[in-house]
């Protein structure tokens, strides 16, 4: 039989969007990426999706 998994080793969506943020934060603060106008529209974008998932979790 093989091994159950439990629900709680995964993260939630929102928690795995936070989590590339900040990865992307911390590149973007040390000039660590080639095109840093495109890096800036990225960091944005999932700034936009956090607030957007922020508000669908929180009408639950």
């Amino acid at each position: 039989m093989p091994e159950l998994i439990n629900t709680e080793d995964f993260q939630l969506p929102i928690e795995s969007l936070e989590d590339n943020l900040d990865f992307l934060k911390s590149f973007y603060n040390e000039n660590r990426f080639e095109d840093m106008d495109n890096a800036k529209i990225l960091i944005e974008k999932y700034e936009k999706a956090i607030a957007i998932l922020s508000e669908v979790a929180n009408e639950d």
